[in-house]
């Protein structure tokens, strides 16, 4: 009967996984905290948790596959230094087909490496062997110095490096004030919490209100024959780099895949010849896939959560094991393999899918999704924070620098707190503490949440076309 689970697991995951993908702004950090909700709320069997959270591991891998059509053909910016970016600069020559197969071969190389690693490193936690957690003991007395060299390094080769600190420094506030305040019942532990709405601001409603003010231009036709014009060699070294620095990412506390791919950028941008902006698709791929496959895995290298899907995973099971560690990385294993050969064969009616529909009016209709969804499971005050961080993620464009600057959110606290000074600091802040508990959710609330965003999404949706049809 478990093996039944385990199939609608990885069925309703690669579905899920396909619809967050193609949807922008939609995050994973949102389907997990969807899980948890319905886990708790609905007092589901304890034996029913390692398929929901197979489920939330086979979305979060097949998100990475699919997340970069979307970015590539839901309309390009006309603005320069947006079509300096690799993927829309191809996208622009009529070769988005290329980009994004590019993306795949990253995405995919990037898994079995990493995929590889972990399994690797599993095995060897059997007989007692664990190279990750040796690895974290001798890391972690200069992790503090070795975030600070990253964030310092980000900050200092951005365009405007004076707003850099100054957003980079303002995110690391709102980090500590919102992580240490009960804005939110349950803080960042409860089904729906304060994470939920500081992302969707920081980084999902200020890029799709930011999309819906520029100006956009037609896509030019796409070359269906599509070829790589980079060697296999050249893809392969591309991948490994990415994976590398995805692990790094994916094991280390308050960094994410942007801030590797942005100090990637840094390295490839100034190279020329046409290979270093498809080099570059590859490698920010492998290192999304990487760091999703190790941000889960640290759960059980070094008891550790460093994504939402770890964070999902981690209130509904606790510790994990090596069996159920091996199951969640063969699990996204073969969802990842299932969309490479998907995308390869399907890109195309993908692509035509989106160009049909209303970009403008999809966007607004996934934002009144977010916000609905803010709105009725954190309240009010979710609702401000995510008014706050939509505001302070509409910032970073407008002064034009880099939007990862905002991982101060995470970057700040996390250095405070391996500083030594977090007890101090909390303590003269009177921070220290200051979670209101959470009520419980009932699984009908959670049902009536999604119901009611979901159609004022669509209301939304057909409202905005009506509207457009009329102009």
């Amino acid at each position: 009967m478990i093996l039944f689970f385990y199939i609608i697991a990885l069925i309703l995951g690669l579905l899920v996984g396909i619809i967050s993908g193609l949807t922008p702004g939609i995050h994973v950090n949102v389907i997990a905290s969807l899980m948890v909700a319905l886990y708790s709320s609905a007092s589901l069997n304890g034996e029913l948790s390692l398929p929901i959270c197979l489920f939330i591991v086979i979305v979060s891998i097949t998100h990475t596959f699919f997340d970069y059509i979307p970015s590539l053909f839901l309309g390009v910016p006309t603005d320069e230094i947006y079509a300096l970016l690799p993927g829309h600069q191809l996208t622009k020559e009529g070769q988005g087909g290329e980009a994004l197969k590019l993306s795949i071969e990253g995405s995919w190389r990037g898994l079995v490496i990493a995929f590889t690693c972990a399994v690797f490193c599993t095995l060897l936690t059997v007989i007692g062997i664990n190279p990750l957690a040796w690895a974290e003991d001798i890391v972690k007395p200069i992790l503090v110095w070795i975030l600070l060299i990253i964030s310092c390094t980000l900050i200092l080769t951005d365009t405007n490096f004076i707003w850099a600190i100054i957003l980079f420094l303002l995110s690391g506030v709102f980090g500590i004030i919102i992580l240490g305040t009960p804005l939110v019942a349950g803080g960042s532990s409860s089904a729906f919490n304060v994470i939920l709405p500081v992302l969707s601001g920081l980084f999902g409603i200020s890029g799709l209100l930011q999309a819906l003010s520029e100006e956009t231009t037609k896509l030019p036709p796409q070359s269906k024959n599509v070829k790589l014009k980079i060697s296999d060699v050249q893809i392969n070294k591309a991948s490994l780099i990415g994976t590398f620095c995805g692990i790094v990412v994916g094991l280390l506390p308050g960094l994410g895949a942007a801030n590797a791919a942005a100090l990637t950028l840094l390295f490839t941008a100034n190279k020329e010849g046409a290979s270093s902006s498809r080099l570059y698709i590859v490698t920010t791929s492998a290192i999304q896939s990487a760091d999703t496959v190790f941000g889960i895995a640290a759960l059980y290298f070094i008891e550790k959560s460093r994504s939402g899907a770890s964070v999902a995973i981690g209130s509904m099971m606790g510790e994990i094991n090596a069996f159920q560690t091996l199951l969640f990385l063969i699990g996204m294993f073969g969802a990842g393999l299932l969309s490479r050969n998907l995308l390869l064969k399907t890109w195309q009616i993908f692509i035509s899918i989106i160009n049909h529909l209303n970009h403008r009016a999809l966007t607004l209709a996934v934002i009144m999704f977010i916000g609905t969804l803010v709105l009725t499971s954190t309240g009010f005050w979710g609702l401000t924070v995510l008014i706050a961080g939509t505001c302070l993620g509409l910032l970073p464009p407008m002064v034009g620098v880099r939007r990862t600057q905002l991982m101060g959110f995470f970057l700040v606290p996390t250095m405070l707190f391996f500083s030594g000074f977090q007890d101090s600091f909390v303590t003269l802040f009177s921070l220290q503490a200051q979670v209101s508990p959470s009520s419980p959710i009932a699984f009908s609330q959670v049902c009536i949440f999604l119901i009611i965003s979901f159609t004022v999404a669509i209301v939304s949706y057909f409202i905005q076309c009506d509207s457009g049809s009329h102009q």
